[in-house]
Order: structure tokens, then C-alpha cells, then sequence
């Protein structure tokens, strides 16, 4: 409402019904009648009494703000006290905030400076690598003078004892081998049934590298798969040869033999040598001959590493009814120059002479060189000469049936390790099935069809374990060499039988003619086995023996045992300044 002029505004107040004001009854009736003088001392009574009241409503006010004030202090401090948590919870997580920023930024930093240190560091690298390339490049060059003058130190001492054995006083020991004569053994690896091949290891290139090979008396060229690219090929890329410029030239005299022909046409000196070679059971491969160290090591202890011809198999083919083999290669040892041996033989290290020993159990050896010959208990029989082939082939032979002659005669025979099994002509083949068939009549053995195994198998009574089941139901096969007095190769059950994985007995004497051989008849591994069988080239003859073929004759240790390490200055032919090594090998 609108104030008066004059007038004091008051604050509103709030009549407390707690307090009580204890005035008689009569007075508040009868101050209309009162008189004066009650009057006044009923004022000063009032007045007495608004006193004590207003004393006791300013001791309430006075109380009430303290409890007031109190409580709002309370109030006050526990709102402090919230907002003082607070603060600390925001200030604990403001510097959590900033050390996480602080961490950033330090990371920042140091990701930086290790991106600098990275690209120094690849540049560091790129001079080093560089650096290396150039040492390579030098260290290989130092490497290849080193080998050539290693060769032309052995050929000088080989022209050295060649013309010492050309001195007439000196003719007395023409019979002694020069001291580089040696022979080199490898452990043989595989079996005729189920794998179908013997291998060996030979270790190729420098630094170098193991391949596996089909060791295969039956033809000459040594090759291996090779990365140019390569077709038909059953090795992974990262073990295939890969040629280094070290192609054979095609005007080279050894291309020549590899062609059978002199005046092979080449378009330019310097172009590379290509090859091709067929084998008889519909197999080929084809490549270039390349030329690169082989590691040797010899029965002496002797390690060698000559530069040797072989071929690099950029496209194989394999016959359709045989998956294609496991191995890396093949090693030829026919007579043909280009084989290893020749090649070996020409640099003066050994004697022209091979020879394998296969065992029945599985494994065996071959060997380079004449040394492991037993220098008695052999059979020799004259090699048959042909221009154009160069495997191993004797005869004529006459085939003999339990000791008795059969009318299978004029055979000429190839000894090939290459084949698992022997092939007759058709005319042999069948008359070496109807003297087997014929002869098993009231024994207890049919014949069994089911088996995919070879063409001619029997099941007896239960399944077969090995060959000492059957042997008893089988006679001996021979053969008689018509030329050479009382030689004879025995085959007995075993060298002409297997025991399939079925329990089944077969036949392992094939019909060649099936399989693309026509007249040729060939001894494979089935019948080679438990013999040694030697390539002499020399004396231009093959001998054999019956051996035990996990251990080496001649030689004062097991094949499962360790080779000596050996050291090129055991060759005797360095002084003792010169550096022994042309590398160490432990194990071929």
C-alpha cells in the first residue's frame, strides 16, 4: 500500500504463539471502568510486562539467529566441504590431463626423433649394403683367381708326374697311381620298392647347396632343376639351381659330345650349350649346361672342389604312369665325356672307374675312384662298344633257369641303375613267365589281379611279411656270360621279387617292349642289389660281387660312422705356407 508522508515503514513481524502475556482477566474486562490510578498502574504493569516480553522476544531473536547462523554455517561448510571434493576431484583430474598431454607431447617428440634416427639409420644401412656388394664383388673374384690357381697348380703337378712317368729310368713306376688318385664315396639313400630309386647328395655352387639325385648308370648327363624359369619341376623355387653366368659355351668341345657331333650348329661362339636327354621310360629333360663348383670328398680325407659341367633342367617330362619323382636331379654315370666321372678322371683326381653297392634293406654307397675294388672275388665280363650310346652293356648272355640253359640266349644286357626294375625283350619276358608260372604248379600260390602293384603277382596262403615267406616256392635265375669262361650273374628269388604293401609276391621282370624298349634288355636295381657292380672304363669292363652293402670294403670304418674332416693340404701337393681349404665338408 502507498505510505503517508511522515510515516516510518516497518519491517513485517511475526507474532510468535509460543510466548504467552499473562494479564488478569478483569483488567482486559473492566479497563473500560477503570479508574484512573488502576489505571495507570495496570499500564506500568503492562508496561513492566512488555519489557520482560520484549526482553524475552530479543533473547529468543538473538537465540534463533544464533541457531540460525549455525545452521547455516553447517550448511555453509558442508557445501565447502562438497565443493573442496570437488575441486580436488577436477584438480586430480586436470593433472592426470595434463601428464597424459605431457606424455603425448614427450612421445610426439621422441616418435620424431626416431624417425630422423630410422632414416639415418636406413641410410646407414644403404651405405653398408653397398659397401658389402662392392667386398663381394671382390671377395668373389679373389675367390675364382684363387680356384683357377689352385687348378693350375694341380695341373701342373699332374703334367709333372706325366712326364715323369714318360722318363725311361722312370718306367718302373708306371704302375703307381699319381699321389692325386683317390676315391670319392657318397652314402646312398632309397630302395626299389615302394620309392623306386636310389639317390645320393651332392653338394653344388658356393656357397653350396645339397641336391638329392637319381644315381642312373643308363645315361651320362648330370642335371638338376633349375630356377630359368622352370617347367615340369617338382622342387619348391627356393631349391632350385639357379645359374650365376656360368652357361658352357656352345663352341666349347664338350657341348660337341653332349650333340654326338663336332660340327653342331651354333649361331655364335659364346651362345649357350643347350641339352636334351630321353630316357626309356618316355622321360626327358631339357636345358643348358652350366659349369660350377661340386664338393668332393675323398676316402683319404682329401676335399676337392673343381669347376664341373652339368646340366640345368629348365622343362622335364615324366612317363604318364609314374608320378614324377621326388628328387632334384639326376646323376649320369654313364662313359659319355660329359659325365662326372669323365670329367673328374680328365682333371687327374681319379681313375676312370664307378661303382654303386645297393642294398636290399634300403641305402648303400657309390664311389668315384678304384679304391673300395676287393682286389679279388670279382666277376668281370668285357663292355660291348657303341659310338653313340654311352651307358654300361655286356653279352651275349644265356639265361639260365634253376641252374639249367633255357633257349633264351644272345642277350645283350645294359646295366642301369636309373631303372627300379629289369626289362626283357617280349620273347625273354615271356619265356621268363612261363618257366615262373610253370613251375609254381601244386605250390600254394594263385594269382592275384587286384594288385596294382606290377603286372604278375601271387597271394598265398596268408599275407606275405618279406621275401624269406616266399623264397622257398621260387627258383634262381642266371645269367651266362657266352665270352668270358665260367662268369655267370646269379639272381636269386630275391633279385627278381617283391613283397607288395598288399601281402602279395610280384614279378620284378618286365616286358621292355610295353614300354618303348623294343630289343634292349636292361638289369635294373631289383637285380643289382647286395653286389657291388663296377664300371672299370679303363679296362673297359663291369665286375661284380656279392657284398654286404651297408659298409665300404677296404675302408677301416662303417658307413654310419664319421668321415675324418678333411683338409685340402692332405692332398700333399701345397707347402705349408700355402691355406689348407677348399672347404670343409663333414658329410656328403
Amino acid at each position: 500500500m502507498k505510505l503517508e508522508v511522515g510515516s516510518i515503514e516497518l519491517p513485517e513481524t511475526t507474532v510468535r504463539r509460543d510466548i504467552k502475556i499473562n494479564l488478569a482477566k478483569f483488567l482486559v474486562n473492566s479497563i473500560d471502568n477503570m479508574e484512573p490510578n488502576a489505571m495507570v498502574k495496570a499500564m506500568l504493569e503492562f508496561s513492566n510486562k512488555a519489557l520482560i516480553l520484549g526482553r524475552r522476544v530479543g533473547s529468543l531473536y538473538q537465540r534463533e539467529l544464533k541457531e540460525g547462523s549455525r545452521s547455516k554455517v553447517e550448511e555453509l561448510k558442508e557445501q565447502l566441504k562438497v565443493q573442496t571434493d570437488k575441486h580436488a576431484e577436477e584438480k586430480a583430474t586436470w593433472k592426470k590431463e595434463k601428464e597424459e598431454w605431457l606424455e603425448r607431447k614427450w612421445l610426439g617428440s621422441w616418435r620424431v626423433k626416431c624417425l630422423d634416427s630410422e632414416k639415418k639409420l636406413n641410410e646407414k644401412i644403404s651405405d653398408l649394403q653397398t659397401d658389402y656388394d662392392e667386398l663381394k664383388e671382390k671377395h668373389d673374384g679373389l675367390e675364382s683367381e684363387l680356384e683357377d690357381m689352385n687348378g693350375h697348380i694341380i695341373q701342373e703337378h699332374i703334367n709333372d708326374f706325366q712326364k715323369a712317368a714318360n722318363q725311361p729310368h722312370k718306367a718302373k713306376n708306371l704302375a703307381t697311381p699319381h699321389r692325386l688318385s683317390s676315391s670319392a664315396v657318397f652314402k646312398v639313400q632309397g630302395n626299389v620298392y615302394p620309392l623306386g630309386h636310389y639317390t645320393v647328395i651332392l653338394n653344388i655352387g658356393y656357397p653350396a647347396k645339397p641336391y638329392d639325385l637319381d644315381i642312373d648308370s643308363g645315361s651320362d648327363i648330370t642335371w638338376v632343376q633349375c630356377d630359368a624359369p622352370c617347367k615340369g619341376c617338382t622342387k619348391p623355387r627356393e631349391q632350385l639351381y639357379k645359374p650365376n653366368h656360368n652357361l658352357v659355351q656352345c663352341a666349347e668341345q664338350l657341348c660337341s659330345e653332349v650333340h654326338f657331333s663336332a660340327d653342331h650348329y651354333c649361331a655364335a661362339p659364346d651362345d649357350q650349350c643347350d641339352y636334351e636327354v630321353e630316357y626309356a621310360d618316355n622321360g626327358s629333360s631339357l636345358g643348358v649346361l652350366v659349369r660350377d663348383y661340386i664338393n668332393f670328398q675323398f676316402i683319404n680325407g682329401s676335399v676337392v672342389r673343381p669347376k664341373i659341367a652339368f646340366g640345368c633342367g629348365y622343362d622335364q617330362k615324366y612317363s604318364g604312369s609314374t608320378s614324377p619323382p621326388s628328387t632334384a636331379g639326376v646323376l649320369g654315370l654313364g662313359n659319355g665325356r660329359a659325365s662326372i666321372l669323365t670329367q673328374l678322371h680328365s682333371l687327374g683326381l681319379i681313375r676312370n672307374v664307378v661303382g654303386h653297392c645297393l642294398s636290399s634293406r634300403g641305402g648303400g654307397f657309390l664311389f668315384f675312384g678304384d679304391d673300395p675294388v676287393p682286389t679279388s672275388g670279382i666277376f668281370w665280363t668285357s663292355m660291348l662298344h657303341s659310338s653313340s650310346e654311352k651307358h654300361y652293356s655286356s653279352g651275349p648272355a644265356e639265361l639260365l633257369f634253376n641252374g639249367k640253359a633255357t633257349k633264351v640266349k644272345g642277350l645283350e644286357l645294359i646295366f642301369d641303375s636309373g631303372s627300379s626294375y629289369t626289362y626283357f625283350n617280349s620273347l625273354a619276358y615271356q619265356a621268363v613267365v612261363n618257366l615262373v608260372t610253370d613251375d609254381l604248379k601244386g605250390k600254394q600260390l594263385t594269382r592275384e589281379t587286384d594288385d596294382p602293384s606290377l603286372p604278375i603277382c601271387w597271394k598265398g596262403p596268408k599275407s606275405f611279411k618279406s621275401l624269406s615267406d616266399v623264397k622257398k616256392y621260387f627258383k634262381p635265375l642266371a645269367f651266362s656270360f657266352t665270352k668270358t669262361k665260367n662268369v655267370q650273374m646269379h639272381l636269386a628269388p630275391e633279385a627278381y621279387l617283391i613283397i607288395t604293401k598288399h601281402g602279395n609276391v610280384c614279378l620284378g621282370i618286365l616286358d621292355g617292349t610295353e614300354v618303348g624298349l623294343e630289343n634292349l634288355n636292361i638289369i635294373g636295381d631289383i637285380s643289382l642289389q647286395d653286389k657291388m657292380v663296377i664300371y672299370d672304363n679303363e679296362k673297359q669292363q663291369i665286375g661284380w660281387v656279392s657284398s654286404n652293402c651297408d659298409r665300404l670294403p677296404n675302408v677301416e670304418r662303417d658307413l654310419e660312422g664319421d668321415f675324418p674332416h678333411p683338409y685340402a693340404a692332405n692332398l700333399g701337393i701345397f707347402g705349408n705356407g700355402y691355406p689348407a681349404s677348399f672347404e670343409n665338408i663333414d658329410d656328403q
